[in-house]
């Protein structure tokens, strides 16, 4: 069995189908899951969820999407919900077949760091008096992280090919 993460899975479950029917939700599956931190410190988790869903008007299709929170944050960011990294909004693909391993990367591409290196960089910010100056940026490292190889598999139909620093292939 693959290892969830340390959230409560049917919360995840619920933010995924959000909108949807009991009815129309055949599967839903996690894929893949991370938490990250940068150093303002910004605690941020993610999930790419896998959804099987049928509808009386578009028949059968499978769902990709990006769900993320921020765990320390109190309010509506603390909650499950639609995100993206980069700056492109696309948390969520639809298919009308199954998704395979193109497919899942195509949709991560940009949007999700299985590597990210935690270094200090130079940056830019706004000062109080609203001037730009000069500044030092540390980016997002992941604290703990999983891809469910043996779900991918069941779902997508191929092993993943892509998995987060220091994360043992299954």
């Amino acid at each position: 069995m693959d290892q969830l993460p340390p959230w409560n899975y049917s919360e995840l479950v619920q933010a995924a189908t959000e909108g949807l029917a009991s009815g129309e939700v055949k599967d839903v599956r996690l894929l893949a899951w991370h938490t990250q931190e940068d150093g303002r410190p910004i605690r941020f988790d993610a999930a790419l969820m896998w959804l099987h869903i049928e509808r009386q008007d578009t028949g059968e299709q499978w769902i990709l999407l990006k769900l993320g929170r921020n765990p320390t944050e109190e309010g509506a960011r603390s909650e499950w919900g639609l995100t993206f990294e980069g700056h492109q909004w696309s948390p969520v693909k639809l298919f009308d077949n199954p998704p395979r391993n193109r497919d899942v990367y195509t949709f991560l591409k940009d949007h999700w760091e299985f590597n990210p290196d935690g270094r200090t960089v130079p940056s830019m910010r706004l000062s109080d008096d609203g001037k730009w100056i000069p500044s030092r940026y540390t980016r997002f490292r992941i604290l703990r992280a999983g891809v469910r190889s043996k779900t991918w598999r069941s779902v997508i139909g191929d092993d993943p090919t892509q998995f987060h620093r220091g994360e043992r292939r299954r």
